[in-house]
């Protein structure tokens, strides 16, 4: 996946966000490049060890229930939460990177070094979070982080479930094939028809599900099968099912990945 190989290769750029001092407009220069860049992210997080939070988000995809007013022609937005403060910092930032004006909010956020996004990124590694209701884009999502060299620092990009969609859907198999995304633990990250990937919530709000708990006919025996270590990567399997005999090949994340 791209945002993958995107956070690998520009946590140098982002080295200024991770610093101690107020952020400057000219620091914003980094995260806004690869939300350009990859139409996927809606949102860069910045997370320090003493509980600073930056963000840097497109305008277009904050709700509005959780951010200022936007006005017309400010395309980003850098959000600044300090621990303890009673107000969130935003700076609203135009096309050509430019500060062009500033609110502040109620703060909303609890400890974000209690984030799922925070809390995986414990190595050097990236780490895939499970859908969860992405509390800045009101949409359900996943956010890929890893934390920086110097461990001072954990840096994620959230995608939203319908990009994930888009992304599985614009990949071509094979004529009439399926593609999604699941954990080694069998936890549905991503489906071209992004309504299997998530339960719905009796109180509001939705929550990830796993192959066999999918009730889906295709991925149900898939899920049984891979939970009894039949399947393997790189390998084609031959499976029956509710729709037929079914051909399933596993490839790694790693594997589908493309530069940019």
């Amino acid at each position: 996946m791209r945002p993958v190989l995107a956070l690998s290769a520009v946590l140098p750029e982002l080295a200024s966000l991770a610093e101690g001092a107020a952020p400057a407009a000219r620091d914003t220069a980094a995260p806004v490049a690869l939300l350009v860049a990859e139409p996927a992210v809606h949102l860069v997080s910045i997370g320090l060890a003493d509980g600073t939070l930056r963000q840097v988000a497109r305008a277009d995809a904050l709700s509005p229930g959780m951010a200022p007013s936007v006005p017309p022609g400010w395309a980003f937005a850098l959000r600044e939460v300090l621990p303890g403060a009673t107000h969130d910092a935003w700076t609203f930032i135009d096309a050509a990177q430019r500060a062009r004006g500033t609110a502040e909010r109620v703060a909303r956020s609890g400890d974000l070094r209690q984030s799922q996004w925070y809390l995986l990124a414990q190595g050097a590694e990236v780490h895939v979070s499970t859908l969860y209701d992405l509390p800045l884009l009101g949409r359900t999502g996943l956010s890929v982080s890893r934390r920086n060299p110097g461990g001072e620092a954990v840096f994620a990009l959230d995608i939203t479930l319908d990009r994930l969609a888009g992304f599985l859907g614009r990949l071509h198999a094979s004529p009439g094939s399926t593609l999604f995304l699941f954990t080694e633990d069998g936890i549905l990250l991503a489906h071209q028809q992004a309504e299997l990937a998530t339960v719905k919530l009796p109180g509001g709000g939705s929550s990830w599900t796993t192959l066999a708990a999918s009730g889906d006919p295709l991925l149900t025996p898939i899920g049984d099968e891979h939970a009894m270590g039949r399947l393997r990567p790189g390998r084609v399997a031959e499976l029956s099912g509710a729709q037929g005999t079914l051909l399933v090949r596993l490839a790694e994340v790693a594997g589908m990945m493309a530069p940019a």
